[in-house]
């Protein structure tokens, strides 16, 4: 038995630089989750308060620089177009460890961290 190919299927590529699904093969397709801009507005508020915040309790939390440092960086992740989210969980949870022991901020860097993991799907 032999086996004809088609030689009139081809696929053709357009620019995917900012794609967000790709799927490649006749009749695929893909679903992709997209957060609201809201929700990540809101992110970033609710950082930029705990960022302000930390000066508060530089006197009682030792490492407050560098719960600093991790937060910006995250809020910067945040900012991009398409940021990444294990990234953003990573420094958050590297905050989290820095404010241990201060309630209010721990508080804060739960809802944070909950936020996130609700927009990364």
């Amino acid at each position: 038995m032999s086996q004809k190919r088609r030689r009139d299927a081809s696929i053709s590529v357009g620019n995917i630089e900012n794609s967000k699904g790709i799927v490649i093969g006749h009749e695929s397709s893909v679903s992709v989750t997209h957060y609201e801009s809201s929700s990540k507005q809101e992110l970033i508020s609710l950082l930029d308060e705990f960022i302000d915040s930390l000066g508060t309790y530089s006197t009682v939390l030792p490492a407050v620089h560098d719960v600093h440092d991790v937060t910006v960086a995250a809020r910067a992740e945040i900012a991009k177009p398409s940021p990444k989210w294990r990234v953003i969980s990573g420094l958050l949870a590297k905050a989290a460890t820095g404010v241990a022991g201060i309630a209010v901020l721990t508080d804060a860097i739960n809802n944070i961290q909950a936020l996130v993991s609700r927009l990364a799907g």
